[in-house]
Formats: C-alpha cells, structure tokens, sequence
C-alpha cells in the first residue's frame, strides 16, 4: 500500500502497485517502487527521511565505495553531445564525486569546476582533477556563472529534482544550458526484461525479493518519462537526447577466473553483451532502446 501522499518525483502524478520486483529493507524499513499512474515511471514509497540521507552519504559509505578510482568514470556521452554543447565552453559539473568527469571535460576543451557537499569529496575531487571545487554556498554567494551545468546520475539521487534543477538556473549564463546524464531503468533493454524475469522466477519459487542495500536511486525512470519531465513538468526545451545501453549491472570488469566461474555469471555477461548488441541494432531504426540517457536541455525564460 502506498504512503499517504506519495506521488512521482518526476510528474507528481500518484503511484498504485509495486513496479519492481525487488524491494530492500534498510535502516530499520521497508522501501518498494510504485508505477506512475501518469507518466509511468518508478518512484521510491516512502522516501527516505534526513536521518536516512546523511547514512547513506557518509564518506565511507558511499564516495569510498563507489568512487574511490579516478579510472572508473560513470559513462558519459559528452563527446557526442558537444556539439550541441558548442561555442559554450565553461562548464560546472555538479555532484562531481572523484573528478573523474572533469578531467574528461579538460579533454574535450571545457574549462570545468565542480560541486560537492561533502568536504573530504571537495578535497579529493581537487586534487584528482586539477580543477576548483567548490560548495554550493560558496558558489552560489560569488557570483559565478557558467555557460553549462552538468548533472551526471544524480537526478535519481534528488527527493525534488524538478526544485533543485530550477534552484541551479541562477548559475547559468545568459542562453546557458544544461547537461544531464543518468540511468533509464525502467527503459526497454534486454538487461531490463531479465531483471524482471529473474524477479517474476525467484516469486514462483517461494524465493525472497527483499534486498538490504540502501535505496539510493529514488526514482526509475523510461526514457519516455525523463523526457516528459524535461519538457511538461518543467516545461524547458530538450535540443538533445540520447538513449544507450551499457550492459549494467550485468556487464562488470572481469578480474579473475573466479569470478567468471561464479554461478550465473556467464549467462549475466551474455544478458549484458546482447543488451549492448540489440540497443546498437534498435538505435538504427529510430527506437530508444537502452539503460542510459545523455540530454542537452534549454531553461526557458
């Protein structure tokens, strides 16, 4: 059953139903997905409170576990979105974790500094990089300006990211625009409908659907509903979206005999290779088929 007064964090339509076979029990509760019942995207019931967020973003928990090498970048389509990036050259990438993106941003021409609330991050990211990185405050109280903000996978991170998207427009320059960058998990992809096959199995065979990882991603989104939320909900301009597909979290580096001979794991690898396969064949038709999406969206006035 949904809270009382859940509702999708990208529409703000409310839920009905579990739209994800597995759940996890975190911090002493219970948190499933609910479908949209307008744009249909997934939406974390119930959100995790204050004292939720700060555990789940300590530095040990979470930057350390998952950001600790510069070499692992999140997957990025600035190369291809640079032309409808082009003549804008400075560029504030927000959530910027290790630097990693930043330095990618150095190598396509873009003068970049970062953002992060944590102030070990801050540190760290500076140091990987090159580049300034600052708190938000501090920004937001010099007066800088950026002809670009990027937002890599931290939308689905955000309780309000339509408020937060429009709280960062005073750090664009005139005609400025957005970059963002984030998974499409409830998007047609070969990895997406094993998932949910593996789920709908595990429930005919008595198995649990419960996890206890800490409910990071609020939301799921397809890439029909991202794209809505760009263009109804904020009513901004969308000059540039991409869908692709990654393979993840089927495809993962492969370090050892072991782990190739884990159970299960071939048959993953093959899952994320043909994901990877069928999305390049998709994308040829027209359709969009994958796990990640790459956007260049406009503010309007």
């Amino acid at each position: 059953m949904a809270s009382d007064g859940a509702a999708c964090l990208l529409c703000g339509a409310p839920g009905f139903s579990n739209t994800y076979p597995y759940g996890t029990v975190w911090n002493g509760r219970r948190f499933d997905y609910l479908r949209c019942t307008d744009c249909g995207a997934g939406f974390l019931d119930p959100l995790p409170g204050e004292e939720d967020f700060r555990r789940m973003y300590r530095q040990s928990e979470y930057h350390d576990e998952f950001y600790e090498e510069v070499a692992e970048l999140t997957p990025t389509r600035l190369p291809q979105a640079a032309a409808h990036l082009s003549p804008r050259r400075t560029m504030l990438d927000f959530g910027c974790g290790n630097g990693a993106f930043m330095i990618e941003a150095g190598n396509e021409g873009f003068a970049c500094e970062g953002v992060e609330l944590d102030p070990g991050t801050r540190a760290r990211a500076a140091a990987n990089s090159g580049r300034p990185v600052h708190s938000l405050d501090d920004l937001r109280d010099s007066g800088a300006r950026f002809d670009i903000i990027r937002l890599g996978d931290v939308l689905e991170h955000l309780p309000e990211p339509a408020a937060m998207l429009e709280s960062l427009r005073p750090l664009l320059s005139p005609a400025g625009l957005f970059f963002i960058e984030g998974p499409l998990e409830d998007n047609a992809s070969l990895v997406y409908y094993a998932s949910r096959a593996f789920g709908r199995l595990k429930k005919t065979l008595g198995r649990p659907l419960l996890g206890d990882y800490p409910p990071y991603h609020l939301f799921r989104a397809s890439a029909r509903s991202q794209r809505r939320f760009f263009e109804r909900r904020l009513g901004w301009q969308v000059r540039h979206f991409a869908v692709y597909e990654t393979g993840w979290p089927y495809i993962l580096p492969v370090d050892s005999l072991a782990r190739i001979r884990a159970p299960g794991r071939l048959a993953r690898m093959a899952i994320g290779g043909g994901a990877v396969a069928s999305a390049r064949a998709a994308g040829l038709l027209g359709a969009g088929v994958g796990n990640r999406f790459a956007a260049v969206v406009a503010p309007r006035p």
